[in-house]
């Protein structure tokens, strides 16, 4: 099975044609770094008249209006598409009868990039794990899990979107996950708290309710301060989770955050150590890529409380493996479920919930 990201390679680097991301943001970032180690050199940015702005670089390549280069340039050239969306879509939002003078590259996926790093399950990581990936899908309890999670592993595999995903809210699968008076929950990667806030709107009129938000973000602390400060069911804990206790770098990007990256350092402890005293009955993780190691110091947590769980499990390629392989290493007292909220293969959940006795 072939991956368009791949064969993009193969196509840019036979093409006597310049070559243009199309966007600006963090992707687009990631692409141009990412391309420009494939050796596919990247001649400039392509960004929409609302976002434009005269004389701006992006990773030290020049800017152009995405509608004034399309009315004016008359030569063939390759494009990248970096906005996870419909191709059409895409299209359409410029004069059709100049498409012709594009080749262009449908990156549909985007957001595969993490790190630099190619995210995406090639042929070579199918011949080595695909076995034990498909052992993973028969271990979902619901029929909804194995359809979520074979649209995944195809969009994985290729690159290519799905429509297919889940309308509820994101960590709240109302076939999934219930609460009853006494719920705590604990929020890893608070972010600004909006998850939390999510939670005390699905626990509506429920009794003795209490939420824990971990975020080590200076930035994103002083927004849960301020949405939460007056709030005394919300507790707020500046550390990111960790294996054990360590001060690690952290690249400052507030909603995208990522631990062993960048210049600033941030406190990072086990939740075993940071909820001693606390019963947790839910614990969500997304925390871009950390999930597996903030697990492993929250064993004697797990094991001892048995709480739901709702873990981001596509930030590293073998996240689903290794998540999935810890968490029934540790107890054998979890069904679990799997949803995705995005069509380009992010934001997936692996829900863990306890049995019933």
């Amino acid at each position: 099975m072939e991956n368009i990201i791949l064969e993009s390679v193969t196509k840019l680097s036979n093409s006597q044609y310049d070559t243009f991301i199309w966007g600006g943001g963090l992707v687009a970032k990631r692409l141009d770094r990412w391309y420009e180690a494939q050796g596919i050199a990247i001649q400039g940015h392509l960004i929409g008249r609302d976002y434009f702005v005269e004389g701006q670089k992006i990773c030290g390549k020049p800017t152009f209006c995405l509608e004034e280069f399309a009315k004016n340039n008359k030569e063939h050239c390759n494009i990248i598409f970096c906005i996870g969306r419909n191709l059409k879509y895409e299209i359409n939002s410029i004069d059709s009868k100049l498409i012709d003078n594009f080749v262009i590259a449908d990156f549909s996926a985007a957001f595969a990039i993490e790190n630099e790093e190619l995210n995406v399950w090639d042929n070579e990581f199918w011949e080595e794990f695909g076995a034990q990936i498909l052992k993973i899908r028969n271990h979902f309890c619901d029929e909804e899990s194995r359809k979520a999670f074979d649209e995944w592993t195809y969009q994985k595999r290729t690159s290519v979107n799905w429509k297919p995903y889940s309308s509820c809210a994101q960590y709240f699968e109302k076939e999934v996950v219930t609460f009853e008076d006494g719920e705590t929950f604990i929020d890893v990667g608070g972010y600004e708290g909006e998850t939390t806030a999510e939670f005390f709107s699905e626990a509506g009129e429920l009794k003795n309710i209490h939420a824990v938000i971990l975020e080590p973000e200076k930035a994103n602390i002083e927004k849960v301060k301020e949405n939460f400060g007056k709030d005394n069911r919300a507790t707020l804990l500046p550390f990111g989770a960790w294996s054990e206790y360590q001060k690690i770098a952290i690249s400052s990007d507030s909603s995208n955050s990522t631990l062993g990256f960048g210049d600033d350092f941030v406190e990072c402890d086990t939740l075993d150590h940071l909820l001693e005293g606390i019963s947790p009955t839910y614990i969500k993780m997304d925390i871009e890529g950390a999930e597996y190691n903030a697990l492993v110091g929250a064993r004697e947590t797990i094991k001892k409380h048995t709480p739901k769980l709702a873990i981001c499990v596509y930030h590293k390629r073998d996240d689903i493996l290794k998540i999935m392989s810890l968490l029934d290493e540790i107890t054998s007292g979890y069904d679990y479920y799997f949803r995705s909220y995005r069509s380009e293969g992010i934001e997936a959940v692996l829900y863990a919930i306890p049995k019933r006795k």
